[in-house]
């Protein structure tokens, strides 16, 4: 029988050196620190998938949380497109209709869409059913980010699965430690 308690920790933001631990709880789904063979995931038979991090679930209602260093990772994407841009000649960057904005921002949906669809996967192997969730995507890095960029992920997210059953909210990690959302954090 799955022990799923011990999987209710303390909120590790990993986004901060030395890494900013909330005194908030919520169930730890994914951790790169941890033996794949130890993770909540892999224990529901799903640890090939992605998913966010965290988890809670709150008077019928499931909050995901996701922390992303996404300045970072929009920068390193971007450098590589335009390098493999320079490898190519005119016509071909025409015919592959490519733009150093595009490419890398729909990386990073279609990361976070998988994350999304593993994570409501994962729910409903735990709880068989979803009437209410919201996806938290909690910037690190939010000085270095393009406003439009991060409109732009949220607003695709939520055309992508709909708003009925979920939410997506972009929030910056001060935003999200000030604000009432973490209250639904603080019990089990």
């Amino acid at each position: 029988m799955l022990k799923i308690r011990q999987y209710y920790e303390n909120i590790n933001t990993e986004c901060q050196d030395p890494f900013l631990v909330l005194a908030h709880k919520a169930f730890k789904i994914d951790d790169s620190k941890r033996d794949i063979r130890y993770t909540l995931k892999k224990k529901l038979g799903a640890g090939n998938i992605s998913s966010c991090d965290y988890i809670k679930w709150s008077h019928n209602k499931i909050n995901y949380v996701e922390f992303s260093n996404i300045a970072l990772q929009y920068n390193n994407l971007s450098k590589k497109f335009s390098e493999y841009q320079g490898l190519l000649d005119t016509n071909d960057v025409k015919y592959l209709n490519l733009t150093d904005f595009e490419k890398p921002l729909k990386q990073i949906i279609e990361e976070n869409k998988k994350k999304i669809h593993g994570s409501l996967n994962l729910t409903l192997l735990m709880a068989n059913k979803i009437r209410k969730a919201t996806f938290y995507l909690v910037f690190c890095d939010i000085e270095n980010i393009d406003v439009k960029l991060l409109q732009t992920i949220k607003s695709q997210l939520e055309n992508h699965f709909g708003r009925k059953i979920l939410s997506v909210e972009v929030l910056t990690l001060k935003e999200f430690v000030k604000t009432p959302i973490i209250r639904k954090f603080s019990c089990l």
